[in-house]
């Protein structure tokens, strides 16, 4: 369960240091090419292929061509996916990408907002994109420290047990009768304070 809230905080590590998901440059891949396949002589095979996947979408089979009209939709390009034709491949790829990192913003903003795990990352956030300390703290441990803190991902019993059952697998090994979440850590843990007031 550590696995997952690490993939998790991963992901908006990734929105720490500015990164978009690489899933927007191969979705943006597919479209290019789905266009190429638009504009091929019905003799070429690929067109051909592709005509009989798109008779297969239309008969309730999933493959490759349901996933780019599921991603026409998805973006709101409804209209483009029934007229199988683009005007103008440059400018529909512009505004693909745009509407690809609209939903990804919103959806990352929408996720920090709902979850209780990310409460202290609300707290310090600084909206979508690079957060200032990734370039301003320049020793490494101290930076990798911080971001592990703000995204809830530090190796300490409260997030290590965060999907876990018992509770008191959360409490602090010098403080038993505590939890150890960052708070805990920061403030007023007495072992830790030795670290933070060196």
């Amino acid at each position: 369960m550590f696995l997952k809230a690490v993939q998790d905080g991963c992901q908006i590590y990734n929105v720490e240091v500015g990164r978009y998901p690489l899933h927007i440059n191969s979705s943006l891949k597919c479209l290019k090419y789905w266009f190429r396949l638009l504009q091929m002589d019905v003799n070429r095979l690929p067109k051909q292929a592709y005509s009989m996947m798109l008779l297969q979408d239309q008969n309730g089979k999933r493959n490759w061509v349901t996933e780019i009209r599921e991603l026409l939709s998805k973006i709101g390009l409804d209209h483009v996916w029934f007229n199988q034709s683009i005007n103008n491949i440059n400018v529909f790829l512009v505004e693909c990408k745009q509407r690809l990192l609209d939903i990804f913003v919103e959806d990352w903003s929408s996720k920090v907002r709902s979850s209780d795990r990310y409460s202290l990352y609300r707290e310090f956030t600084e909206g979508f994109g690079k957060a200032s300390y990734v370039e301003e703290l320049d020793i490494y441990c101290f930076r990798v420290a911080l971001t592990q803190i703000r995204v809830g991902v530090l190796p300490i019993n409260k997030n290590m047990n965060r999907y876990g059952l018992n509770p008191k697998a959360s409490m602090c090994p010098f403080c038993n009768d505590l939890e150890e979440d960052h708070k805990h850590l920061l403030q007023s843990c007495p072992v830790y304070a030795v670290f933070y007031q060196s």
